[in-house]
């Protein structure tokens, strides 16, 4: 019974981690850039996709309303897109 619950549980934290758009993408492409890279290089990008999707953004997008407007659409760049879009440029 506990075994049930807790495949339902990670089925679960699966889902909202996709509905966020953070999943993994095991492309040969990525898989060799990978090999040919140094670890503290993956390491570092990897940990920069955590924070940055896993954390920043929920965060930002709990501001709607404060930070920017809560009525626009979701592809705006007055919105959280345009956030996104000044941090990419930015780097």
């Amino acid at each position: 019974m506990h075994a049930a619950s807790e495949f339902s549980q990670r089925r679960n934290s699966i889902a909202v981690a996709c509905t966020c758009r953070f999943f993994f993408d095991f492309s040969a492409t990525y898989v060799g850039v990978g090999m040919i890279c140094p670890y503290l290089v993956n390491a570092s990008v990897l940990l920069g996709g955590v924070v940055s999707w896993g954390i920043m953004w929920p965060l930002i997008e709990q501001k709607k309303g404060d930070w920017y407007p809560a009525d626009l659409k979701p592809s705006s760049l007055r919105g959280i897109v345009g956030y996104r879009v000044r941090t990419y440029c930015s780097l």
